[in-house]
């Protein structure tokens, strides 16, 4: 078995506005530190808690998950439109480079997303089930290369209100 990349099985990302709309699904108007609010709670997101067998596990959480969760565990933890996972399970791979400092300097509204760098990474978005819960926000910004994969990576395959695909 050989992990495949999202350009190895032919996924069509559909370009930085769809990173937009997603983070605007994940924090709304408010833009709140967790896709439902400001407060942590490990019963909202699947974590590194108790269960996750990584060093830095937090042993006094526990919100029942070792690994990845069901899609829809967490049901307390919807954002403000109702979007599940916006934050924790697995990191989100999205359409746009990684530049640590490009929000420093980009339009306030519809920022593009940094230009291509070479070598370079794409950014992935909102932490995973191996997160300490800081790092479980839909805020979190990190660089992966697109070659590799990880295991705790993955896509939000996203479907309009008539249940077609997106464009």
């Amino acid at each position: 078995f050989k992990q495949k990349t999202a350009y190895e099985i032919g996924v069509r990302l559909v370009g930085s506005e769809m990173c937009i709309r997603d983070r605007y699904a994940a924090r709304g108007p408010d833009a709140p530190t967790f896709p439902w609010g400001n407060t942590f709670t490990e019963q909202r997101v699947n974590f590194c808690d108790r269960n996750c067998p990584l060093s830095w596990a937090d042993d006094a959480a526990d919100d029942g998950v070792r690994f990845l969760a069901d899609v829809f565990a967490f049901e307390s933890g919807v954002s403000w439109v109702g979007a599940v996972n916006m934050a924790g399970n697995v990191w989100e791979w999205t359409v746009d480079w990684y530049d640590e400092n490009y929000y420093a300097a980009s339009p306030t509204d519809n920022p593009t997303g940094p230009p291509a760098i070479a070598d370079g990474a794409k950014t992935v978005r909102g932490g995973g089930w191996s997160s300490e819960w800081a790092g479980v926000r839909s805020a979190v910004r990190v660089p992966v290369r697109p070659e590799n994969g990880h295991f705790d990576l993955g896509l939000r395959c996203v479907y309009g209100a008539d249940g077609s695909t997106a464009p």
